[in-house]
């Protein structure tokens, strides 16, 4: 269930920054702020979700 969830929303954020947005692959600003955005957003979920299973 965790790998369909996971995938639902990686299709959701393709959808978003790709075609809601004017995301860019060839500009490095683009790619570096999105990255730099789904690394921060990892860590902070990581951190929430591993307080309830002993802490990261």
């Amino acid at each position: 269930m965790n790998v369909l969830w996971g995938f639902a929303n990686l299709v959701v954020g393709y959808l978003l920054v790709a075609k809601v947005g004017t995301f860019e692959l060839r500009r490095w600003r683009h790619v570096i702020v999105t990255g730099a955005g789904a690394l921060l957003m990892s860590v902070m979920l990581a951190r929430t979700f591993g307080r309830f299973y002993g802490g990261l």
